[in-house]
């Protein structure tokens, strides 16, 4: 028999972070039927459906705005940072500690396991090679799947967060009620939270990977034909 096809993370990460958004949506611009007493079958299996189906479009919007633009083209990939000089820019500042590079000892033994794997790339091709040399270890592949869903259920929930806040301020507009700042502030607050969460676990996604990568032995190395 074979397996059920969802995770643990399919829940948190997809369904959760889709179900905030239906709920914001159903509460201010939607059919309130979340309010109701007695919600039906149909209604009820409708709205879980919206919400995973949800979860994965916020979960694709979420790697686009937050994983490729505002990490890699703003703030630097975790990886590189790790490997690379402490900073004093503005943005290592505001984010002290994904700027915060590896001690400068564990970055030469990860520079020496390259060389002696007779690589001599940087950067993230360091870092692609890294991760094929460590996750040959089922155990190193579980550890680092779970730094993965972590990033990605925090990163899901920040931009679910951002949205369910312009769903309420829209939805106070189309009903010409008087905005309530506590139900506008707590997603948006919780939000910036969810933010640094998911830079903090993507950074100890690498942060494991490196430091997992340093410490093998080269000959209990499983080498790979190219």
């Amino acid at each position: 028999m074979s397996k059920i096809p969802f995770t643990v993370y399919d829940f948190f990460a997809y369904l959760s972070s889709g179900a905030l958004l239906v709920a914001a949506f159903d509460f201010a611009i939607g059919y309130q039927w979340l309010r109701q007493a007695n919600l039906s079958i149909p209604i009820a299996l409708l709205l879980t459906f919206s919400a995973y189906l949800t979860g994965h479009l916020i979960a694709h919007v979420s790697k686009v705005l937050l994983e490729e633009i505002l990490v890699t083209k703003c703030l630097g990939r975790s990886a590189a940072i790790l490997l690379a000089p402490k900073t004093e820019t503005k943005r290592a500042k505001l984010f002290p500690g994904y700027h915060k590079p590896l001690p400068i000892d564990l970055q030469k033994r990860v520079a020496d396991r390259a060389a002696q794997r007779g690589v001599t790339s940087t950067g993230e091709a360091l870092f692609l090679h890294a991760y094929g040399v460590v996750t040959q270890s089922k155990d190193a592949q579980a550890r680092l799947d779970e730094f993965r869903n972590l990033y990605g259920f925090c990163r899901n929930t920040a931009l679910s967060l951002v949205a369910v806040t312009l769903v309420l301020t829209i939805g106070y507009f189309i009903h010409d009620l008087p905005p309530n700042p506590w139900l506008l502030a707590f997603p948006a607050v919780f939000s910036f939270g969810m933010l640094y969460r998911y830079l903090k676990f993507f950074r100890q996604f690498s942060y494991q990977l490196l430091v997992t990568y340093a410490e093998l032995p080269v000959s209990a190395e499983l080498k790979v034909n190219a």
